[in-house]
């Protein structure tokens, strides 16, 4: 018999809500470095937007995960796009 999934597993898989979206990926980017209070949403809400110019993707379209996992991908790109662009 298989045992159950880890919680943390669980947790990360579960779709958020747009705002915990965005939260989760300003806690990856608030990780990244020492920022002022505030900064890592302020920088979570602009690489969100602009993944949303880039691709077209609406928020909740089934053909894109929604969970924690998604949301630190999308803030590590943004990471990258940012330091390549300083």
């Amino acid at each position: 018999m298989n045992a159950p999934p880890a919680i943390h597993d669980l947790r990360e898989a579960v779709a958020l809500t747009r705002t915990q979206f965005i939260v989760a990926m300003a806690v990856e980017i608030g990780r990244a470095g020492a920022l002022a209070a505030g900064e890592p949403l302020h920088l979570a809400s602009a690489a969100y937007r602009q993944f949303e110019a880039d691709t077209g993707v609406r928020f909740g379209d089934p053909d894109h995960a929604w969970d924690e996992a998604a949301a630190r991908t999308i803030a590590r790109e943004y990471e990258i796009d940012h330091w390549e662009a300083a």
